[in-house]
């Protein structure tokens, strides 16, 4: 299956959010390949892996960004070996743009995940472009005839080899999620855990590392925003959700949040980068949604109080809809 356009993606088993690729920007305008039937394969050497997808292309990224006009390779696969298990794999590379070197050569070192050793004396070897890569688990089950799921992701920001599982500097995220049904409703309740507080090179303090490169100043994000959670780097989050799926295809969702967000209270240096202040969150968020002129519109809205180590604390809230057509 072939895709060309802005298409949402989101890679993991959070509801949240998630680390390597989420809603949180607006999606990016790619081309992509994707295995269109999840059937597992039928030859006994391969069978063991169980129901498997595949997603793989190229996505372009804007111009007003430190480097202008990036590509992005992108590549998520899963595997569901049992019944209970699935396991998936990401990763994205940023090559090419303006000022960077871009023949087929780069492209390829930068996809393949070769690493550029050149003259690298003590610093060590570094990766072509601007990789991330990471994995994911969720298991589920029943447990007192109560369904449950319980789920990890790890995306990192580089790699010490060239060996897949060589990767460091590393974002957690965690998860457990239960479902049950009350007066003709299913709902689905969730507890998740965002860890993005990462420290690159010798010094276990210096943070500003998630989501950041030395040459793609503006980092893993589009237009401003990270492409990955929603917290940015250097944040702790809790959030407890309730999704309520209703007749007639209407719903809710409610989610509390607890967020510490950029908890060194410092910024990365590039002008590229918004310079956010230390600051603790706690939010609620509620949405309805319903099926309404052919298409489903949803309404919702956020409260929430931010506290601040420089600046007087602050109230806000905000209003938000949408609506959507398929055909």
């Amino acid at each position: 299956m072939i895709t060309a356009g802005a298409v949402e993606q989101w890679w993991g088993p959070g509801f949240d959010s998630a680390l390597h690729r989420s809603n949180n920007a607006r999606p990016l305008p790619s081309v992509m390949v994707s295995r269109n039937n999840a059937a597992a394969f039928e030859t006994p050497w391969l069978s063991w892996l169980g129901p498997w997808t595949l997603t793989a292309g190229i996505s372009q990224l804007e111009e007003d960004r430190a480097v202008a006009n990036p590509l992005l390779w992108n590549f998520r696969s899963s595997i569901r070996p049992l019944r209970q298990l699935e396991i998936g794999f990401s990763w994205s590379t940023q090559f090419c743009g303006e000022g960077e070197e871009c023949s087929w050569e780069s492209a390829l070192k930068s996809i393949t995940g070769q690493r550029d050793c050149r003259g690298a004396g003590e610093a060590g070897c570094t990766n072509y472009g601007n990789q991330m890569a990471g994995y994911d688990i969720r298991f589920s089950d029943t447990w007192f005839n109560i369904p449950f799921g319980v789920y990890y992701e790890k995306t990192c920001e580089d790699a010490k080899g060239s060996a897949p599982w060589d990767i460091v500097d590393c974002g957690h995220f965690g998860g457990i999620d239960t479902r049950f049904n009350f007066d003709n409703a299913q709902y689905k309740l969730f507890f998740e855990y965002t860890d993005t507080m990462v420290a690159c090179g010798e010094d276990d303090n210096a943070f500003n590392c998630m989501y950041e490169h030395s040459t793609y100043q503006s980092g893993s994000r589009y237009y401003g925003k990270t492409y990955g959670s929603t917290y940015e780097s250097d944040a702790t989050v809790y959030a407890l959700g309730l999704i309520g799926q209703f007749k007639d295809s209407k719903g809710i969702t409610s989610i509390l949040r607890y967020a510490q967000l950029n908890k060194d209270g410092s910024s990365p240096g590039s002008v590229w980068v918004a310079q956010r202040p230390k600051e603790d969150l706690l939010m609620l968020e509620l949405s309805y949604r319903m099926p309404i002129w052919k298409g489903m519109m949803s309404v919702g809205g956020t409260v929430s109080r931010s506290e601040f180590d420089t600046q007087e604390s602050e109230s806000d809230a905000s209003l938000f809809g949408t609506y959507e057509y398929r055909f």
